[in-house]
């Protein structure tokens, strides 16, 4: 997995990729221990058959637990790295299809809204061009009245 990727993980991925290792270092470091216990147990046994080549046939068994082991660790890492890679790409898919609809959402408000404000701006000159008609009529009445005083 690389670098890249590891970022983009959130921090329960990344702990629960941490969980999964420790617990694969737990198994495999008693696995060591067994293999070690079994070492020390050959190597008694080697020491009193006296002969070299019996203690490599012994010893033969060990070296096949610790290969297996190994393998089974990189198994391990491969199929968790596969299924980290499924995972990432689902999220980025997830993620680019809501950014999508979140756009898409501003795109349809960013009309509406300007729908709206352009009827409110016709509204108020509307409003504004009568307003100035009733003014031009009162100041023209008072023009006309001439001075005549009204009581």
């Amino acid at each position: 997995m690389t670098d890249n990727e590891l970022r983009k993980l959130s921090r329960s991925e990344l702990l629960q990729m941490l969980i999964a290792q420790m617990e694969e270092n737990k198994e495999l470091q008693t696995s060591l221990e067994k293999a070690q216990a079994q070492l020390a147990d050959r190597q008694i046994v080697a020491e009193k058959a006296g002969s070299l080549a019996e203690a490599a046939l012994s010893l033969n068994g060990v070296f096949q637990a610790a290969d297996d082991a190994a393998r089974q660790y990189l198994e391990n890492i491969a199929r968790i790295s596969q299924q980290q890679d499924a995972a990432c790409r689902k999220i980025q898919a997830d993620a680019e299809q809501k950014a999508a609809q979140i756009i898409q959402e501003a795109e349809e408000h960013k009309k509406q809204a300007k729908k709206e404000a352009d009827a409110y701006w016709i509204q108020v000159r509307e409003q504004v061009e009568n307003l100035l008609k009733e003014h031009d009529i009162l100041r023209r009445l008072l023009q006309s009245d001439g001075g005549n005083k009204v009581e």
